[in-house]
């Protein structure tokens, strides 16, 4: 974290102090007549009891600071390991959307170019393999991520949520229109995790650059 100096007047009352205090020390006590001085005391007593308190709310203010700056580090730190989890797991699954996307619309291709084989996509085309459990931290945490990431995180679950329902099905292949569905989602899955790698990308650099 960044050591915070004290600001300029805080500097400048500190160097007064020192230089009235080596003063002093080279000089002695300046002579004073106590006749002189009784007449003073309530004044001298209320200048000390400013500077008391000047001084207290110095350090006062200067641990209310430094709290605020340990939190804002904290959260900073939170938000970015949640970052660079999401940012893997969602690379991953862009990976694995896009092959199989490619994987069922070959296979529809081929069925629509053989009039002889059964219209129908075998499981082992589907099925997206990709861990995204951070994904439902992202969802309960959404106050740690900019707006613009509100609607990819929340179009990524619906889909992965609907190609859930396809895989759990106990059916050996999928009709054409079920694997063009399937398809289609792989493919909003790999542009929609783009778009929040991209604000990831952001993010992590700019606490990156907070934390230099």
């Amino acid at each position: 974290m960044k050591q915070n100096l004290p600001g300029p007047a805080a500097m400048a009352l500190m160097f007064l102090a020192a230089a009235i205090i080596a003063a002093i020390a080279v000089a002695g006590p300046i002579p004073a007549r106590y006749e002189v001085l009784k007449d003073f005391q309530p004044s001298i007593a209320a200048v000390i009891a400013l500077v008391a308190a000047g001084v207290a709310y110095v350090r006062a203010t200067a641990s209310v600071r430094y709290n605020r700056q340990a939190d804002a580090q904290k959260v900073r730190n939170e938000k970015l390991g949640l970052y660079l989890r999401l940012r893997s797991q969602i690379h991953r699954m862009m990976t694995d959307a896009v092959q199989t996307a490619h994987d069922i619309d070959d296979q529809v291709k081929a069925i629509l170019n053989d009039s002889n084989r059964v219209p129908r996509v075998p499981r082992a085309h589907f099925g997206l393999r990709s861990d995204l459990d951070e994904l439902e931290r992202a969802w309960q945490r959404l106050d740690f991520f900019p707006a613009p990431a509100f609607g990819p995180i929340e179009t990524i679950r619906s889909h992965v949520k609907r190609l859930a329902h396809f895989d759990e099905s106990e059916k050996e292949a999928l009709d054409l229109a079920y694997a063009r569905i399937y398809a289609r989602s792989c493919t909003i899955l790999f542009e929609e995790g783009r778009t929040l790698a991209d604000i990831l990308d952001g993010e992590i650099e700019q606490i990156r650059g907070c934390n230099l």
